[in-house]
C-alpha cells in the first residue's frame, strides 16, 4: 500500500487525579477586551504589572474592561453528534459553534460605546467572582503567550416584559477554534480589585465667556470640572497642532477652566492623563473657546 492517511485522534494521556484545592471557574463578574492580535505575559506578575497601563496604552494591547456582567446566556456549544445512517446511531465529532449573551448592568452610553465593537472580531478574557483572569495560551514563533479567547462581537438591547425598557448584552461568537482555546484554558489570579474601570470619553464644553470651558462626558454631559479642579494642567489640553495652551486656570468658585492663549483645543488622550488624572479619553475634537 502506497500513502498514508494521517490519524487526528489524540494520544496525550489523561491524568484524572483529584487535587485537594482545584480551582472552578466561578460566576463571570467582568470581560477584558482586547484586539484580535493582543498577545500578554503568561507570567503573572508580568501580566499583573501592566495590566493597569493597558486601559490607555497606545497601539495592539489597548483593553477595554466591562464590569457589572449580571447574567450570561449560552447557545450552542454542545456535542455535535449525527446519526450514522439506519443501523449506526449518533457518534461525537465535534462541538457546535458556541456564543454567549453577556448580560451587563448598564446604561444606553454603554450600549453607544459598545456598539462600536459591532461585527469585529476580538478577543475576550473572562474575569470570574474570585478575581480570576481566564484566557488561552498561543505559541507565536517559539514563545507562548496569554491571550482572550477569539469572538466576534455585537451589542444589543434586549427588550423584556415591561419591567424595564431592555437588558443590555453583549453577544460574543465564538469560533471554530473555541475548543482548542478552550483545552489551553489558563487562569490568572489577578484579585477583583485589580482588574481595572474601562475609559469614559470627555470633551470641552465652551463657557459663558470667552476662553472659558468645562470638561464634561461626551455622551452624558456630566460636568467633570470640579472633581479634579486644581490637577488639570496645560499638557491636558492640545490646539490642532499639538501644543498645548500657555496657561489653563481653574476658577475654585466657578468651577470653569479659563485659557490663554484664547483659541480651539481638545482633552488631551488617557496616555497623557493617566499619570494625575486616570480613567477618561480625551475626544478628539476641537472646541472654539474664542
Amino acid at each position: 500500500m502506497i500513502g498514508q492517511i494521517e490519524s487526528n485522534c489524540k494520544n496525550a494521556v489523561p491524568l484524572t487525579g483529584a487535587e485537594s484545592c482545584a480551582k472552578q471557574e466561578g460566576k463571570i463578574s467582568a470581560l477584558i477586551i482586547t484586539g484580535l492580535n493582543a498577545y500578554f505575559p503568561i507570567e503573572k506578575e508580568e501580566f499583573i504589572s501592566e495590566l493597569e497601563d493597558d486601559v490607555s496604552a497606545v497601539g495592539t494591547n489597548r483593553i477595554y474592561p466591562v464590569k457589572n456582567i449580571v447574567g450570561m446566556t449560552i447557545s450552542g456549544g454542545d456535542i455535535n453528534a449525527p446519526d450514522l445512517g439506519t443501523y449506526g446511531g449518533p457518534a461525537p465529532s465535534n462541538l457546535n459553534a458556541k456564543n454567549v449573551a453577556y448580560q451587563i448592568n448598564a446604561g444606553d452610553c454603554m450600549y453607544k460605546e459598545l456598539a462600536k465593537l459591532n461585527k469585529r472580531k476580538m478577543r475576550i478574557f473572562r474575569v470570574d467572582d474570585e478575581g480570576y483572569v481566564y484566557g488561552t495560551v498561543v505559541k507565536r514563533g517559539s514563545e507562548y503567550f496569554f491571550a482572550g479567547f477569539e469572538a466576534t462581537l455585537y451589542a444589543l438591547r434586549v427588550p423584556t416584559d415591561g419591567s424595564t425598557a431592555y437588558n443590555l448584552s453583549l453577544y460574543a461568537y465564538y469560533t471554530p477554534n473555541n475548543e482548542d482555546e478552550e483545552k489551553n484554558m489558563m487562569a490568572i489570579n489577578v484579585g477583583l480589585v485589580n482588574i481595572p474601570d474601562g475609559l469614559i470619553g470627555v470633551v470641552l464644553k465652551k463657557g459663558s465667556k470667552s476662553g472659558t470651558a468645562t470638561v464634561v462626558t461626551q455622551c452624558g454631559a456630566e460636568d467633570i470640572t470640579s472633581e479634579y479642579g486644581e490637577k488639570w494642567a496645560t499638557s491636558m489640553f492640545l490646539n490642532d497642532s499639538g501644543e498645548a495652551p500657555t496657561s489653563v486656570t481653574y476658577g475654585e468658585g466657578t468651577g470653569v477652566l479659563t485659557f490663554d492663549p484664547v483659541g480651539e483645543y481638545r482633552v488631551a488622550s488617557a496616555s497623557s492623563l493617566k499619570t494625575t488624572i486616570p480613567g477618561i479619553e480625551g475626544i478628539n475634537e476641537l472646541v472654539d473657546l474664542s
